[in-house]
This record gives C-alpha cells, sequence and structure tokens, in this order.
C-alpha cells in the first residue's frame, strides 16, 4: 500500500538525515479483488474486524470458505483442556468444556490440528498426560515450554506535523504504516555489544479527532477548530528481539485452574544481558 502524505515526509526526513530505507509496513489487506473478496476500501479500522473480508482473518476467510464446502461443523464456546491420545500414541481427538453450560465433551477425527496459537497450544500439549506421555505430548526431551520468545518494545517519539495541517478530511485512511527494517547488525553496521538488532514501526496520518481531547475552546469556536484545523501526527516506536533461552519458559500451575478448571500457564520470563544491551545501545 502507498504510503500518507504524512509518512511520505517522514520517509524524506528520516532517509535524508539518518540514511534509512523507509517502507511501508506489512499488512494482510489486499489491494485487489481476490476470490470474491473486494480490495481494501482504507476505512482503516481493521481492529474492529473486516465486513467486506478485504483484512484477512479467520472468521471472515477461512471459516467461510470451509462452511462452502458442506462438510464444516462449527462447535463455538468450546474450551480444549487436553488432547485424546489412541494406544499408537496418536492424537484422535479433543476434550473440551462447553463455555456456558459447564458441560464436558469429546470431539473425535482421523486428523487433529493443533492451532489455538503458541501459549495455548502448548498449554493444551502439556496437559495432554497419559501413560504414554507423562510429561504430556511432545514432550519427551522436556523442552516443551522453554525458550519462549517475545519483542520487547522501546521507548517511542511523537508529534505533530505542522506543515500539513490541513481543513478538509481526507477521503481515507491508509491502515500501512511505515517500517524501517532491521539495519543494525547488518552488513557493514556492526555492534559487539549485542547479537541480532531491532527495527523501527511508525506512522504519520490525519488525526482521527484524538486531536479534539487536547484542543483548547468552548462551544463554536471548539467545533471550528476541530472540523478545520485537522492535524497530521507523527510516531514511531523500536521493536527488538529476545534471544531464546532456556530459562524463559511456560509450565503448566500445580495449584491455579481457570473458569473451567483447566489449569493455567505460569510464566516464567525475562530479559537477558543481550536484551538489555540492545536496549542501552540502542
Amino acid at each position: 500500500m502507498n504510503l500518507s502524505c504524512g509518512s511520505l515526509l517522514a520517509k524524506q526526513v528520516i532517509e535524508r538525515k539518518f540514511g534509512w530505507r523507509v517502507m511501508p509496513d506489512r499488512v494482510a489487506n489486499l489491494t485487489v479483488p481476490h476470490h470474491g473478496r473486494p480490495a481494501c476500501h482504507y476505512c482503516d479500522q481493521c481492529q474492529r474486524g473486516c465486513y467486506t473480508a478485504s483484512y484477512f482473518n479467520s472468521p471472515a476467510v477461512t471459516l467461510p470458505a470451509a462452511a462452502r464446502t458442506g462438510r464444516f461443523t462449527l462447535v463455538s464456546d468450546a474450551v480444549v483442556s487436553h488432547l485424546l491420545m489412541n494406544e499408537d500414541g496418536k492424537a484422535s481427538g479433543v476434550y473440551y468444556v462447553q463455555g456456558t453450560t459447564r458441560n464436558h465433551r469429546e470431539a473425535r477425527a482421523k486428523i487433529v490440528v493443533l492451532s489455538a496459537s503458541a501459549l495455548e497450544s502448548t498449554r493444551i500439549l502439556l496437559n495432554s498426560t497419559s501413560r504414554l506421555f507423562p510429561q504430556g505430548v511432545g514432550n519427551s526431551s522436556g523442552v516443551l515450554g522453554h525458550y519462549l520468545m517475545d519483542h520487547f518494545t522501546l521507548e517511542g517519539a511523537g508529534g505533530i506535523l505542522a506543515s500539513l495541517k490541513s481543513s478538509k478530511r481526507e477521503p481515507i485512511d491508509n491502515p500501512a504504516g511505515y517500517l524501517i527494517a532491521k539495519y543494525m547488525n547488518t552488513g557493514s553496521r556492526r555492534n559487539r555489544n549485542f547479537l541480532r538488532g531491532y527495527r523501527f514501526d511508525g506512522d504519520a496520518s490525519q488525526s482521527l479527532y484524538e486531536h479534539a481531547f487536547s484542543t483548547p475552546g468552548f462551544r463554536g469556536e471548539f467545533r471550528r477548530k476541530v472540523r478545520e484545523e485537522i492535524p497530521y501526527y507523527f510516531g514511531i516506536t523500536a521493536q527488538g528481539e529476545c534471544l531464546p533461552r532456556y530459562d524463559n519458559y511456560v509450565a503448566l500451575d500445580p495449584e491455579k485452574k481457570d473458569a473451567w478448571g483447566i489449569p493455567v500457564l505460569h510464566v516464567h520470563a525475562s530479559y537477558g544481558e543481550n536484551e538489555r544491551s540492545n536496549d542501552s545501545s540502542s
């Protein structure tokens, strides 16, 4: 997607001042029609879901596609507790709690795909204990749940692009901000204090009435300012990657359970020396 006017200005300044490449960030929005789904109409409300399915997500894209096969049954409000394993050590289904009635149910299948995100999938595997899998499915080595990784976001900065103040609301909003890809520890740019590096994310677009909270005034004059003195904001943050360490892990809590009686995950995680060095050097 093309950068907004504000992001184009930010691109010019950043590339001229620092020599960093600024490009549109990656998004899951269609720019052309695809398989009956129209292109993005630039309402920039992706966090609310997408009525036109122009933004990729499971409820709007993959589940309707599965339903069209005529061989699809959706069980909602189902909280999976653990996998059901047969005597050959293969998954034969899932055991779940019906979220509203608290009834316990089983769902059987020839093929079971576990895709409940990183932490929830790990919780289900750890909770799937049996004679064949005393430590949980896929955990014969005891590594399951370890080497937990995350991103850490450093302090950001922001402000107003005064030269782009407008009296007209732009007809579209851009769902894509800008990205400065990792440049540290690549090529000739080396920092011996830490491994890997970090990237910058930012956006510079028209304010969608947020400026009303900081605009002084009352009554008609206040409303006029909000309508006609529309600022462009600018923001940028740095994001780094944690190294995989065995000491960072998740495990089933021996005592605490969730609302459906399933053991919750206890997260054991901290920043290591590399993350602290990355933070201070950046």
